[in-house]
């Protein structure tokens, strides 16, 4: 049998919920700890690892175990700075979870055996950020990255945009995490490349999905004097002061898929690979509902945030951008996060992550796509309607305050006037569809 060579403590609060381990020949295992198996308030922390284990092989279980973990990792250029900052490869898995698994998405934190929570529950460790200070960081980050600071890597939040997680404290002011100090906030300054109105993309965006009827996570805009895009973290709760941890997973996670495979087309869309089709679809994402505590209330938070994604041209919405509470009970949809419109930007891919109807390109998706994927998810085509038409009708009412929102500079008003008015083209659009869709023949599907 072979020998662990190292694992780490999985711990939710306070409580001891499983060890990661792997070995040397790099397989991973997760044990769960028998008291948190038979307590009332234990669960498995992904559907795909069950408490009470599995038939699986040991190469199967591995390949779920590390799929899970590698998600709590950023991608791109956010790990590539912590590679660089912690001296490990990308490959190394394991050694980024022992370096950034002290403050991940949710509530799970990692830590070396005989080193508890409450050893780093230390309130002098808290180390308060200037706006000067970010002004400085946000003008550098061409040389020095955004998520590390005091040489070390401060978020373990997926995703590719720069970002940093901070704690918030009610008067305002910025501290960045330690220990039961936990994040509240996640900052994400401007990123190079795209025009200066990036943040306020997003901020429009995510406040015409909360008007539209879509839960999303609160956002404001900090200026230092550089745009900072603020948005309070959903899987954070304050309670008498303290900050509790909300375990979460992303869809990925929930569909036993790698990172790779956030895209459906997980190999890309060039000629030899783009009938590859392995990664994450509508069709996968509404299977998750099968997970659900409330299966109808989930269907449709997942049927009206697809339909916005669509709407504002966030053709970027992948299987990491939808994330679900985790209980006993099973799962319960998050707000929504990360959404902004990418089809504004020409320079950009504007495939869609997922396809509608077999269709990935916005001009090819019509009402007989949209009755496709309904048949597909096993959806009414006239709740489908009614549901377009609802969210459309509510965007296009907000759009007219949103624009005047006096937190908005005159640059990114006409910037986003530009955005509104393409909204406003695919809302025409979609209650176009709305009309059509009930009277799609359902023999030709």
């Amino acid at each position: 049998m072979l020998q662990k060579t190292n694992e780490l403590i999985i711990w939710i609060a306070h409580t001891q919920v499983a060890t990661l381990e792997v070995n040397d020949l790099g397989q991973f295992r997760l044990v769960y700890e028998p008291g948190w198996v038979a307590s009332p308030n234990g669960y498995p922390i992904s559907p795909t690892l069950p408490l009470a284990g599995s038939d699986d092989s040991a190469e199967i279980h591995s390949a779920k175990v590390r799929f899970f973990f590698s998600n709590l990792l950023p991608e791109g250029k956010s790990l590539d700075e912590a590679v660089l900052a912690n001296g490990l490869s990308k490959s190394n898995i394991f050694g980024l979870l022992h370096a950034l698994g002290k403050e991940s998405a949710g509530a799970l934190m990692l830590l070396p055996p005989g080193l508890r929570p409450e050893a780093i529950d230390s309130h002098s460790d808290l180390r308060e950020i200037s706006h000067t200070e970010l002004s400085e960081r946000i003008r550098a980050m061409p040389n020095i990255p955004f998520s590390v600071w005091d040489g070390k890597v401060r978020m373990s939040i997926a995703g590719y945009q720069s970002k940093l997680a901070v704690h918030k404290t009610h008067d305002g002011r910025l501290w960045l995490p330690s220990g039961q100090n936990a994040s509240t906030h996640i900052l994400k300054p401007q990123t190079s490349g795209l025009n200066d109105c990036q943040v306020a993309n997003e901020y429009f965006c995510m406040r015409l999905a909360a008007m539209s009827g879509i839960e999303s996570a609160e956002v404001d805009i900090l200026r230092v004097p550089e745009p900072i895009l603020v948005v309070k973290r959903f899987d954070r709760q304050v309670v008498d002061g303290d900050i509790r941890r909300l375990h979460m997973i992303d869809a990925c996670q929930a569909l036993n898929k790698s990172p790779e495979q956030k895209y459906e087309r997980n190999f890309g869309s060039g000629e030899h690979v783009q009938h590859i089709r392995d990664g994450v679809s509508v069709n996968n994402l509404f299977s998750i509902t099968d997970l659900a505590i409330n299966k109808a209330d989930m269907s449709l938070r997942q049927l009206r945030w697809l339909i916005f994604q669509h709407l504002i041209g966030n053709s970027d919405a992948h299987g990491k951008n939808m994330s679900f509470y985790v209980s006993r009970d099973g799962l319960k949809m998050a707000p929504a996060y990360d959404q902004l419109s990418v089809l504004i930007y020409p320079t950009i891919n504007h495939e869609f992550a997922m396809a509608i109807g077999d269709e990935f390109m916005e001009e090819a998706i019509h009402a007989y796509q949209w009755a496709d994927f309904s048949t597909q998810v096993n959806l009414n085509l006239n709740l489908v309607a009614r549901t377009i038409k609802n969210v459309a009708n509510k965007a296009n009412a907000a759009l007219p305050t949103l624009l005047i929102d006096p937190l908005l500079t005159d640059l990114e008003k006409n910037f986003l006037k530009e955005l509104a008015d393409q909204m406003q083209v695919r809302i025409a659009k979609l209650l176009e569809i709305a009309k059509v869709l009930p009277s799609v023949a359902r023999d030709i599907l």
